[in-house]
C-alpha cells in the first residue's frame, strides 16, 4: 500500500491544489526576475558580471551565482 493511496482523496486533491498554485506562483516570479534582470548574468559582448538584482560584480568573481564564492586556485607550473 503506496503513501498516496493512504491519503482521502479530498485531501489528496487539497495537497495537489496548494502544489499547483505554488508552483504558478514560483514561476510567476521567476519570470518578473528574468524580466526585469535581477538574475545572474555575464553580459557577452564587455563581460560584465552582474549579480542578483543587477548588482555589478568584479570582473575576477569567479561565479555569478555566489558572490562569496572563493576564486579557484591558479595553476602556477
Amino acid at each position: 500500500m503506496s503513501f498516496i493511496s493512504s491519503i482521502e482523496p479530498a485531501k489528496l486533491r487539497q495537497l495537489l491544489t496548494g502544489l499547483c498554485v505554488f508552483s504558478v506562483i514560483a514561476l510567476v516570479g521567476l519570470g518578473v526576475m528574468a524580466k526585469n534582470g535581477w538574475l545572474p548574468s555575464t553580459d557577452p559582448l564587455s563581460g560584465e558580471k552582474r549579480g542578483w538584482f543587477g548588482r555589478k560584480l568584479p570582473k575576477n568573481a569567479s561565479s555569478i551565482w555566489n558572490s562569496l564564492a572563493a576564486p579557484m586556485p591558479t595553476r602556477c607550473c
